[in-house]
């Protein structure tokens, strides 16, 4: 989903002047080569924010940060927490995004667990999140147990030929990539290869072609989905 700002040449004559003053995505995870295009067609810088229903606007990317997120501070403190317990993250360690909001109008929120996952900057001055990582649920982990950062799907699908892909952890070492490719793609065993490299040579990966990788209700994609069965 995105959100644009028009400015009043738009609204009056789409054929003169700058179109677009600001393009903001701000329900998925936005690659780099999408966030090119978007300025390339529009003529203004794309970036992204991080929000949710119960708070609001957490953080925003700003045109200098490029892709860290600066934390709207005077309204949350946000911790990054351990993924089992609640200790405050490794400096630079994926962790559980964590909210506390005590300007909430119905109820203070403290220490709320978003469900989603990142990494904060801490040598910011205040702290920005350097990376989201998406939902804790979704969370794909390699061979040896470690949490493998989502950013490799918006690396791997700019391939030439893939319109969109979904890696699917089924077990600790099995994994099933979902493509959705057009009559260009050759570099099945490049693919193949690159994936390896971040989930463990070992891993046991296979590809599957579709006709397309559905939406959610919420009118999103999963690009990654854990199946790992917890007993």
């Amino acid at each position: 989903q995105l959100s644009m700002s028009c400015n009043s040449q738009f609204l009056n004559n789409g054929r003169k002047g700058r179109l677009i003053k600001s393009i903001i995505g701000i329900a998925e995870g936005t690659n780099q080569y999408t966030k090119q295009r978007m300025a390339y067609y529009f003529k203004t810088p794309m970036v992204s924010r991080y929000s949710n229903m119960e708070n609001g606007i957490i953080a925003q990317q700003n045109l200098e940060s490029k892709s860290a997120f600066k934390i709207n501070w005077a309204s949350y403190y946000i911790e990054i927490l351990n993924m089992y317990d609640d200790k405050p993250a490794p400096k630079g360690a994926v962790g559980r995004i964590v909210v506390t909001d005590l300007f909430n109008y119905a109820m203070p929120m403290i220490r709320y667990d978003t469900g989603d996952l990142g990494i904060m900057d801490y040598k910011s001055k205040p702290p920005t999140l350097k990376q989201i990582e998406g939902r804790k649920t979704d969370a794909i982990y390699n061979t040896k147990g470690n949490i493998v950062s989502s950013f490799i799907m918006t690396d791997i699908i700019n391939y030439e030929g893939i319109k969109q892909m979904q890696l699917i952890q089924t077990d600790k070492k099995k994994y099933v990539l979902k493509l959705n490719t057009d009559d260009t793609f050759n570099d099945e065993s490049q693919v193949l290869e690159e994936f390896k490299n971040y989930l463990g040579e070992d891993a046991n990966l296979s590809i599957q072609y579709v006709n397309e990788i559905p939406l959610l209700a919420s009118g999103k994609r999963k690009i990654t989905v854990n199946r790992i069965k917890i007993s």
